[in-house]
């Protein structure tokens, strides 16, 4: 089993992704994501990724710079692009903003294009959780997969 400080690895993978280029938010909302995966301790889709990670964005597959953009807006949908960022900052920021939505109707959804792999799924439904909200993440991907 591994004792994993959580302040401590989020600083550090924060710090490793903005010194491949990603903007604060984005590092900020990553580390998280990475954080939470790995304390389940089930060996993949966790901190494993981070080298391919930084790979990818000094290739510049996944753009480091890239920022959401709001395309459309209802008061219980929103439509975005994720401008090739990050996966784990567009699903983290685009799970906030239908939380906020969700909080005043009941219920809402959102989607965004162009973006890239967000780990696991599980993050974000914890995310959801502990504000109070329950969350349906999913993503296309590969036709190899099931």
């Amino acid at each position: 089993m591994i004792s994993l400080d959580q302040t401590t690895c989020r600083s550090w993978i924060k710090e490793m992704l903005q010194a491949a280029g990603t903007h604060q938010e984005a590092a900020h909302r990553a580390a998280d994501i990475f954080v939470r995966s790995s304390l389940r301790q089930t060996g993949h889709h966790d901190i494993s990724y981070l080298p391919q990670r930084l790979e990818l964005l000094q290739r510049g597959t996944i753009i480091p710079a890239g920022k959401m953009e709001l395309l459309f807006d209802t008061p219980a949908f929103s439509r975005w692009d994720g401008h090739g960022a990050l996966g784990e900052y567009n699903c983290s920021l685009l799970l906030e903003k239908t939380m906020e939505k969700a909080k005043q109707l009941g219920l809402a959804m959102g989607t965004v294009r162009h973006s890239n792999h967000f780990l696991a799924g599980h993050p974000y439904g914890q995310i959801a959780a502990e504000k109070g909200c329950m969350a349906i993440v999913w993503s296309n991907t590969d036709p190899c997969m099931g």
